[in-house]
């Protein structure tokens, strides 16, 4: 199955795809993220591929399944602010793969850490970054906004816990 995922950036062709991934996912947050994978999808569709972070497309068998949303931060660290499969794609081994691709890819390039934030009642996420390896910081605002020299400020989302994967250790 790893020969048949791809991951490359995305483009403007791809909005539609965006847009069918967020939606696909509307039921899974809708209990804990009210109105928010509307609310992307239809930025998305509105505004085009967002413009503040870097937009990779998953691929499995030549088909667009999902998306990652990274932003490269200071000090060799990268901030993964989204992976998302298209639901029907969730559970089949497609987010280890893809997991395992970007570790490598941000080793290559020279990052040391990849930090996320999950959200707090997103049992199924936080579940998936443990077994790959992510390792919990903390659930406290202070906390994350301070992480990193401040690096993660801008980035803080309400209700959501602090995780971090050290590349090269594993």
């Amino acid at each position: 199955m790893n020969s048949e995922i791809k991951i490359y950036k995305a483009s403007e062709q791809h909005i539609e795809a965006l847009v069918k991934i967020c939606l696909s996912n509307v039921d899974l947050y809708e209990p804990i993220m009210p109105g928010a994978f509307q609310k992307y999808a239809g930025s998305i569709s509105q505004n085009g591929i967002p413009k503040t972070y870097d937009v990779m497309m998953i691929e499995y068998k030549c088909e667009v399944v999902g998306f990652v949303g990274t932003i490269e931060l200071k000090d060799g660290i990268v901030y993964l602010m989204a992976l998302y499969l298209q639901r029907e794609y969730q559970g089949k081994g497609i987010g280890k793969i893809v997991m395992n691709k970007l570790k490598d890819y941000f080793q290559k390039k020279g990052n040391n850490e990849i930090v996320l934030l999950a959200h707090k009642d997103a049992k199924w996420a936080i579940s998936f970054y443990e077994i790959q390896g992510f390792n919990f910081i903390s659930r406290l605002e202070m906390v994350i906004k301070g992480y990193a020299n401040t690096q993660l400020e801008k980035h803080y989302i309400t209700s959501t816990v602090l995780y971090s994967l050290m590349l090269g250790i594993n």
